[in-house]
């Protein structure tokens, strides 16, 4: 697919409606911008999008019901230059955005109701992580840096989700669904006033058993894979299918008042597979237990004064990790010696963080000053069984020892930050921010931002920024030993982005709008892992691209979004591209409403043009294509919705690049294949107060 052209085809399309529309733009002014979404991600504050100094999305609760996304990694498909990869560990999800793309994906920040979801073994989303969407009210998304804000891990972008305890729930919500692949997940949803105190709760329990269909043809252990060390290919379950399970709850209490907010939160992982497992070689006997759960008490602004507000906020988390391996299956030979049991190892780990922050604000008729200073504090403790290491074919606990996986270690964090909006004319809007952040393990960041955004004409808006970014090398790059395919190095130094950008927001009238990003930027100290040699700040990765954006509102029962983004990354060290990152997406939506209660939508997905790395002699993976349907009835009956999901709907075979230790020889040999049609059945009946 050629972008230019396809840029070409869209303008071709589009212009006849673009000029006959102008006709009647003045006449619209009064209510240009009446629909426009407020975003907090940008600065902390309220903003219009256009006028945000970064380049940022909105996903509504429409959205999500139009695309119908079940999970947080359907719903950001959507989001222009981001795509929802897969990682060799479990299958994770990768958040792949304008060519970044990494194995464990540490380089985006994801914040629900603002408190961080990671893990400090590798910096992103804990193991086996999903958010189903029941309980999500919008999520905000800027793609580039956001260090000036939020400070570490804030790389190649942020995902901030708000959720319906946070934002308020007006009376009960019930729903279940049902569908393939043994779907079930069901939600309570209740929010109700005492006096001045608000309550609002939300529990949602998901189960799935995977799509069984998806075989594995080879693995590690039948291609022997790390040779010579292991033997008896017979001994592998490939071909065999991949190991997609999960059963988990998902609960959220707030409760609030005009002046404080508690906010609790639990993430309970009861049993999720491993993927093509934890070695690359199939483990159905494999899983992960996880337990995340915290609390985050807020004191809401206070004014002082005319012009300065306070708050702030304190908080906990805790991450309590079980994961349950057998590396190689049984009958695995290690030189002379055959692991009856196969070769076991059960990692864990116990991470405790307490963080806080103050922060001030000053508002006067042209600028907004704000300052906040915090602090997190981070004790991480890891343990470890197996059959491995001094005691061959006895499963011993190691916890303590020299022989365990990972260093223990805690980390103090410090930091402060500033940031002026300064609207110092009419038209002109520029913002200047600066943070800094202190680590115990590897010293001092600046990260530096400006964004000047310049109403341009009243439909045309301009933005031009620059900004800073790190991200802090995680626990497992510090201090991992006993294991060749990761070897710490606590000497790790943060990686550094500077990224610029220019932005375009044209919005001919209230149904018609458009968006064009520009972007480019420079990565160094990238943090690389090579079998059997300590990571080091050896990477070094440039990009740039673009992102374009339609929406339009036919009349008031259709409507039709999408955008295509290119990308061009490229690993500054070898001269190729970044491999496993699609270099181009073209996603597109539409929404009819067929009467006043029903609705049916569509999603085209188009994932193309990803890269093999140096040394891997398979063909460029297959572009991915997928359609979806949607067909909602709302308030057919008083209080009940109904949604009908068909994903895939074509069945077409669709996959993400596999990664292995060693280009030449990967592991899993075809690629991570990703789920085919599924059916899902949606029921929800919200009562009133």
């Amino acid at each position: 697919m050629n972008y230019i052209k396809l840029i070409s085809l869209l303008v071709i399309v589009y212009c006849p409606v673009l000029f006959a529309q102008i006709e009647d733009d003045i006449d619209e002014l009064t209510g240009l911008y009446d629909d426009e979404e407020l975003i907090r991600i940008a600065t902390g504050t309220e903003k219009q999008v256009r006028f945000a100094p970064s380049v940022a999305s909105v996903i509504t609760q429409q959205d999500i019901k139009n695309a119908g996304a079940m999970t947080l990694d359907q719903a950001l498909e959507m989001v222009p230059g981001l795509h929802v990869s897969s990682s060799f560990n479990r299958q994770d999800a990768i958040y792949s955005i304008r060519g970044i793309h990494t194995g464990q994906n540490p380089q985006v920040l994801v914040l629900i109701d603002g408190v961080r979801m990671s893990q400090l073994f590798t910096g992103a989303r804990p193991f086996n992580y999903q958010l189903p969407v029941s309980n999500i009210e919008r999520i905000e998304v800027i793609r580039g840096p956001g260090s000036a804000v939020y400070g570490a891990d804030a790389f190649a972008g942020v995902i901030s989700v708000t959720t319906k305890t946070h934002s308020g729930i007006d009376g009960w919500d019930v729903g279940t669904r049902v569908g393939s692949f043994q779907n079930r997940e069901a939600w309570l949803r209740v929010g109700h006033d005492y006096g001045d105190l608000k309550v609002n709760l939300a529990i949602d329990y998901a189960s799935s058993n995977g799509d069984r269909s998806l075989h594995i043809s080879n693995d590690a252990q039948s291609l022997l894979l790390p040779a010579p060390l292991v033997g008896n290919p017979a001994a592998s379950f490939a071909p065999g299918p991949l190991e997609n399970r999960h059963e988990m709850w998902n609960s959220k209490l707030n409760v609030s008042t005009a002046i404080w907010e508690l906010d609790t939160f639990s993430w309970n992982l009861i049993d999720a597979g491993v993927g093509t497992g934890a070695a690359q070689a199939l483990d159905p006997a494999g899983y992960d237990e996880n337990d995340y759960y915290g609390s985050n008490f807020l004191i809401k602004p206070l004014e002082f004064g005319d012009a300065w507000t306070f708050n702030g906020n304190l908080g906990f988390t805790v991450l309590d990790l079980d994961a349950h391996f057998v590396l190689f299956p049984p009958g695995t030979e290690f030189a002379t010696f055959t692991f009856d049991d196969g070769v076991i190892g059960n990692p864990s780990y116990l991470e405790k963080t307490t963080f806080g922050e103050m922060v001030s604000n000053h508002v006067s008729d042209s600028m907004n000053i704000r300052i906040a200073v915090g602090f997190r504090s981070q004790e991480f403790e890891a343990g470890e069984s197996k059959n491995f290491g001094s005691a061959f074919g006895t499963l011993v606990d190691v916890s303590g020892t020299s022989e365990v996986y990972i260093k223990n270690d805690d980390r103090e964090h410090y930091y402060v930050s500033l940031q002026n909006e300064w609207a110092f004319a009419n038209d002109w809007e520029l913002t200047a921010g600066v943070r800094y952040d202190t680590f115990t393990q590897f010293g001092d960041s600046i990260n530096p931002r400006i964004a000047l955004v310049w109403a341009t004409t009243h439909n045309l808006t301009t933005k031009f920024l620059y900004g800073r970014a790190f991200r802090a090398p995680s626990f497992s790059e510090l201090f991992a030993e006993n294991n060749p395919s990761l070897i710490g190095n606590a000497n790790l130094k943060p990686e550094i982005i500077d990224t610029l950008e220019m932005a375009f927001d044209y919005r001919v009238n209230q149904d018609l709008n458009f968006r064009l990003n520009l972007f480019s930027y420079q990565i160094e100290d990238l943090v690389e892992i090579l079998f059997g040699t300590p990571a080091s700040n050896s990477g070094q990765q440039s990009g740039k691209g673009l992102e374009f954006e339609a929406e339009w509102d036919v009349n008031d029962n259709l409507s039709f979004s999408g955008n295509y983004a290119w990308q061009d990354a490229e690993d500054d060290t070898t001269g190729a591209d970044v491999p496993n990152a699609a270099q181009q997406q073209l996603y597109l939506t539409a929404a009819w409403q067929l009467s006043d209660h029903l609705t049916l939508s569509g999603v085209v997905n188009y994932v193309a043009d990803r890269r093999r790395a140096i040394g891997d002699v398979r063909e460029d993976i297959d572009d991915n294509k997928t359609v979806d349907l949607v067909l909602r009835s709302h308030r057919a009956i008083r209080g009940l919705d109904v949604s009908l999901i068909a994903r895939n709907v074509l069945d077409s075979d669709v996959r993400e690049p596999s990664t292995g230790q060693f280009p030449a020889m990967p592991e899993i040999p075809d690629d991570y294949p990703l789920d085919g049609r599924s059916i899902n059945l949606t029921f929800e009946y919200h009562f009133d107060r």
